[in-house]
């Protein structure tokens, strides 16, 4: 059965109300469109705890910067919608931006997580992670989820979101799902579209140096600074530009002077103009 398209806060609403009075509980997967395997693995996962799974396609302007690509990011709707039906989603809501931000942009409440979204992404994408809550929180309120689901791709958006959820008394379970990959390691992303087969290539050094520190922490080096020095030039031999290459603990964000098996890499960069990020625990290393 094709998924309901949903594109007003009525039809959202007439829907979400005969979902709670069957008693049925929702599984919620935002995304901003250009659907790959990961965004699938979200929706399988919601199908597999959740009774009714919801997809949101909007491409959320908040969190873009100036010089970034809100107006070129891939926006196949058609190929999104099928996709979906694909995988069994029940309803697809597609909202416009002047039902999420009904006044101008700057005169719209802000949802601010602080300290955790000044780090990693936050350094040089200052407004990112608000834009992120923003919409999000938006989102949260219409479609009314019992669980939502997130990649660890976004390690840092996922765990700002469940400081969020936490802070704000949202009665919502956020699921993170382990990160999709190609077979060179490269993790899945919407931007990997912008990239060259040569390219991406290339991207794949950033997931070879997570493996190299992998293999170095089993050889008892246990000193994130030496760690990330040893394996950096793997990326930038490759031709991409680091804009942070950390080791953090993932349950505080504080850096890991010595490694442990709460010890995660993180990296953010960029090939040309494409922006690239991934993470990797290190909990399995030692």
């Amino acid at each position: 059965m094709a998924a309901i398209v949903l594109q007003t806060e009525i039809e959202l609403k007439t829907f979400i109300k005969k979902v709670k009075n069957k008693g049925l509980n929702i599984g919620f997967v935002p995304t901003m469109g250009c659907l790959h395997e990961g965004h699938l693995d979200l929706v399988q996962a919601s199908k597999n705890k959740s009774d009714i799974t919801i997809v949101s396609i909007y491409v959320n302007p908040t969190q873009f910067g100036k010089n970034e690509d809100f107006s070129s990011y891939p926006s196949p709707l058609k190929a999104d919608i099928e996709l979906c039906n694909q995988r069994g989603v029940d309803a697809i809501f597609i909202p416009s931006t002047k039902l999420l931000y009904p006044e101008k942009l700057s005169y719209s409440t802000q949802i601010i997580v602080p300290t955790i979204s000044k780090k990693l992404c936050g350094k040089t994408r200052k407004n990112f992670f608000r834009g992120v809550c923003m919409v999000v929180l938006r989102l949260f309120n219409l479609v009314q989820p019992d669980q939502a689901y997130f990649g660890e791709k976004d390690y840092q958006q996922l765990f700002i979101i469940k400081k969020m959820v936490r802070d704000l008394f949202l009665n919502i379970e956020i699921l993170g799902c382990p990160t999709r990959r190609e077979a060179s390691g490269l993790a899945l992303s919407s931007r990997n579209k912008y990239l060259s087969t040569n390219e991406k290539e290339k991207a794949s050094s950033i997931h070879a140096s997570f493996k190299k520190i992998s293999s170095l922490i089993s050889t008892e080096i246990y000193d994130s600074e030496i760690l990330i020095k040893s394996v950096e030039s793997i990326i930038l031999d490759s031709g991409i530009d680091i804009d942070y290459f950390e080791i953090l603990n993932q349950q505080s964000f504080r850096k890991s002077k010595i490694v442990t098996t709460e010890s995660r890499v993180f990296f953010g960069g960029y090939m040309g103009k494409t922006r690239l990020i991934d993470n990797f625990s290190l909990s399995t290393s030692f």
